[in-house]
């Protein structure tokens, strides 16, 4: 049960490394998936639990069903305090057969975010009403009061299904159909990876656990070839699967997708990747729109076969660095997404040759690389119990996900690592596919790119860990999110830092430590700290001086209403006066930031790096909004100026309007 446990880590843990993001959100709790270096905070240590001193506040409310307006009876309801030790002799509460719950107790304070969840919903918390996306309100108590109107309303998860035929209009059994989330990410279109189902012996599918949202429905279609010199590959892991040998060099294997009709007049077929109800890529596809508690039972998909070729060549590098490489073939509108997305897959051979079989016609990229990212949406169960199988001849998959602070809450990231080789080198090829077989086709494996350096903290002593990442600085993930982690206790230079497998292109140094800012980043006389490094010449990059301080801004104020009235039902989104940074901006963007008001309508934003900035009050439902640069672009008009200092603690009082 997604919610049960996630729910107890944010009852019994929140430590200051998994407070605030820039959604307000907590990072790797209550959204699902595993944990890792990323979003805006990161992962620490235990904490010590402190409980805080008996009170003679209280808070009560009741648990609602968000479509229906009826009690929730049983739902578990968790109280938590941001940036510090949990409130733990209280840590949750039942509800009642009338959806009730209380906390007394409770000593005076002004960021209490009372969170609640059960099976078959998703997880909400107190001020959360209004958006699918919004972070909650911190509830403001001074001694002796009782905050009686917790009310917290909690969204039925959706799903979409269908029946998935053939050319012949007859029911596929037994196939992967998956969801693709359409999400706006570092300013840009992207698509997340999202659950998947497998068709029943009528040809039907479900995909359940769905956050509301723009979805395409696809039936994946990977075809891989393996040369035939690792037949034992076959036997050990592919014998439940069809295989057939079509020639004397290659093998190919049938895993549970779409098996194509025999071949005719010696012309090979296979089905294409299609979605619904049959494009054979994204961007020619309808999205399905769906709202919480939607039951979605229309959406079908039909596929057709296409006469297929075969494609051969040779891999050029060292050998140590396609030895046991698989090759990805994907349609040039999923070359960002991960495994299951690709059209074909090889395994390369030992002298670097490889076969691509039953390939349809289309524009393709071609990928060689040991590390795969792609966005994910976090659902009802863990990204790893979704994922679609890996490809024949791999071994020793390692993975990790972590929340985005430049995507909405339900989407995360999924890094996965191939077997014990580096990634040390890749490749990216376009290939075009017409009606003739491709031969001779040569991948030149080149050298990925190192970024070292050191770094200055200033105000203090090193924390025990720190991150080091490369974003894409256009979000594309087959860029890589490449990490280094230091443990000052366990490195012989506890503050320098090397980053490797960066690929020739632009990436953001985001470096994160805990009570830290970044204050600059310089290589050459030149900050970077506002701008992404240009790696396009494949040249390693060393010397790089990256400079913490605890000194960040904070802006802190009350939000009205028009009617001057403090209004709980709000965010403040703060952003920077530069247009040029309201696109493209990575994955972690260090000067994006929102927050929830309280139910006194005070807000507070910290840890913000000195620099001009606009600052603007919105309802709840327009809080993700800063994802999209045209939405920035208007709000801009009615946005206050704000220049700060390092160490400033700057008050500003808003009032609260709805961005047209």
């Amino acid at each position: 049960m997604r919610f049960l446990s996630a729910l107890a880590v944010a009852a019994v843990l929140v430590s200051p490394g998994l407070a605030a993001t820039a959604h307000g959100q907590t990072v790797g709790v209550g959204r699902g998936g595993g944990s890792g270096p990323g979003g805006a905070g990161m992962p620490t240590g235990p904490a010590i639990l402190a409980p805080l001193p008996e009170g003679t506040g209280t808070i009560t409310g009741v648990v609602l069903d968000a479509m229906t307006g009826q009690p929730i009876e049983g739902a578990i309801v968790a109280i938590s305090v941001t940036g510090n030790a949990p409130v733990a002799r209280v840590a949750r509460e039942v509800t009642d057969d009338k959806g009730r719950f209380v906390f007394a107790k409770l000593p005076e304070r002004a960021d209490y975010l009372v969170t609640a969840g059960k099976t078959g919903y998703f997880d909400a918390s107190y001020g959360q009403q209004e958006s699918e996306v919004s972070s909650g309100s911190r509830i403001q108590l001074v001694a002796g009061q009782t905050f009686s109107t917790a009310r917290i309303t909690l969204k039925k998860m959706a799903a979409i299904g269908g029946i998935v035929t053939d050319e012949n209009n007859e029911p596929v059994v037994g196939i992967y159909v998956r969801a693709l989330a359409v999400s706006s990410i570092a300013g840009a279109r992207q698509y997340a990876a999202g659950p998947i189902a497998l068709t029943d012996d009528r040809g039907m599918y479900r995909i359940a656990g769905l956050p509301p949202g723009l979805y395409l429905v696809s039936v994946p279609t990977v075809g891989a070839s393996i040369p035939a010199e690792s037949d034992t590959i076959v036997a050990t892991q592919f014998a439940p699967f069809a295989t057939f040998d079509p020639d004397a060099s290659a093998r190919f294997v049938f895993g549970k997708y779409p098996i194509p009709p025999p071949a005719r007049n010696g012309r090979a077929f296979a089905y294409p990747i299609t979605f619904s109800p049959g494009a054979t890529s994204p961007t020619a596809a309808t999205p399905i729109a769906v709202g919480a508690g939607d039951e979605r039972g229309d959406v079908n998909v039909h596929i057709q076969p296409q006469p297929s070729v075969r494609i051969s060549g040779i891999v050029q590098g060292p050998a140590e660095a396609y030895a046991g490489l698989t090759l990805r073939l994907l349609t040039a509108d999923l070359e960002d997404m991960g495994g299951g997305s690709e059209t074909a897959t090889a395994l390369v051979g030992a002298n670097g040759s490889f076969t691509f079989l039953n390939v349809p016609p289309g524009a393709y990229v071609l990928d060689a690389s040991r590390r795969l990212s792609e966005y994910v949406v976090l659902g009802d169960t863990t990204v790893f119990q979704n994922r679609l199988p890996m490809p024949p001849g791999t071994s020793g998959y390692g993975s990790n996900s972590s929340s985005l602070a430049s995507a909405p809450p339900n989407i995360g990231v999924v890094t996965v690592s191939s077997g014990s080789a580096t990634d040390s080198f890749s490749a990216r090829t376009v290939v075009n596919v017409g009606a003739a077989d491709i031969s001779g086709l040569v991948v030149s494996l080149q050298s990925n790119v190192t970024m070292s350096g050191r770094v200055i903290w200033e105000d203090g002593s090193p924390p025990p860990v720190f991150f080091a990442s490369a974003d894409p600085a256009t979000g594309k993930l087959s860029l890589g999110r490449p990490t280094a982690i230091v443990d000052a206790a366990r490195s012989q230079t506890p503050d320098e830092f090397t980053i490797e497998g960066l690929h020739p292109a632009a990436y953001f140094l985001r470096p994160r430590a805990e009570n830290y800012v970044v204050k600059s980043i310089v290589l050459n006389g030149r900050d970077y700290a506002n701008q992404p490094f240009d790696l396009a010449d494949g040249r390693d990059i060393s010397g790089v001086v990256v400079t913490f301080t605890k000194q960040g801004a904070k802006v802190q104020g009350v939000v009205r209403a028009s009617d001057s009235t403090a209004s709980p039902e709000a965010t403040v989104l703060i952003f920077p006066a530069d247009e040029s940074e309201w696109t493209n901006f990575g994955l972690t963007p260090t000067k994006l930031k929102s927050a929830r008001v309280s139910t006194a309508g005070a807000f507070a934003l910290a840890g913000l790096p000195a620099g001009n900035y606009l600052i603007v009050a919105v309802p709840p439902a327009q809080g993700q909004s800063w994802l999209d640069g045209e939405f920035l672009k208007r709000a801009a008009r009615s946005a206050t100026p704000l220049t700060l200092t390092w160490g400033q603690n700057a008050t500003v009082n808003l009032t609260v309007g709805r961005i047209r």
